[in-house]
């Protein structure tokens, strides 16, 4: 009925010179696009370009595995090989690196717990131990200094149906952002 992971994740978040990202991130805007890179538990053999963007609280994700080499061409400015590749999601990073100045400005670690729950094909993300950097070469390095964000942890509802009777109110514990955000999420 339900499953759960735990597991480590790292993020290298790309904004422009207003850093629109992050700006419609915080603000929780009725549009938000997102590109960033990211691997797990310290596993930097498997890194994924990913872009989210969202709606109206309807959200899409799309994503491309990228070998280490490609995701260090990407840390480093060097793009214009992006347009060579058989990937739209590789094709429009490439466009908004030459023409919006997209840059990787910001790495989050977290500790994530992920229940899902596939009579409705939800899930529950927690997030705890949240650190934050802006030393982007150091985004492969997994000894990297980091800082807490907060003393606040987050949760994140994503539905691909229906949103259950008891699903903003089944998870709660103490000390845990009260602002969660609800999605429904296309795949």
């Amino acid at each position: 009925m339900y499953q759960i992971f735990e597991y480590r994740m790292r993020s290298l978040y790309f904004g422009d010179f207003g850093s629109y990202g992050l700006t419609n991130t915080v603000s929780a805007a009725n549009r938000n696009e997102r590109f960033l890179l990211r691997y797990y538990n310290n596993d930097i053999s498997f890194v994924l370009l990913e872009k989210t963007h969202k709606v109206n609280k309807l959200c899409h994700r799309e994503s491309v595995e990228l070998t280490l080499d490609q995701c260090e061409a990407i840390m480093t400015g060097r793009y214009d090989w992006l347009k060579d590749f058989d990937s739209p999601l590789l094709a429009e990073l490439c466009w908004k690196m030459r023409y919006r100045q997209l840059r990787p400005y910001s790495i989050v670690d977290c500790s994530r717990k992920t229940l899902i729950y596939s009579v409705c094909n939800a899930r529950i993300s927690l997030d705890s131990d949240i650190l934050v950097s802006k030393c982007v070469p150091g985004f492969l390095i997994s000894n990297l200094v980091m800082v807490p964000a907060a003393k606040k942890n987050a949760m994140q509802i994503e539905l691909n149906s229906y949103i259950p009777d008891y699903s903003p109110n089944a998870i709660q514990p103490p000390g845990w952002v009260a602002e969660t955000e609800y999605h429904k999420c296309i795949a």
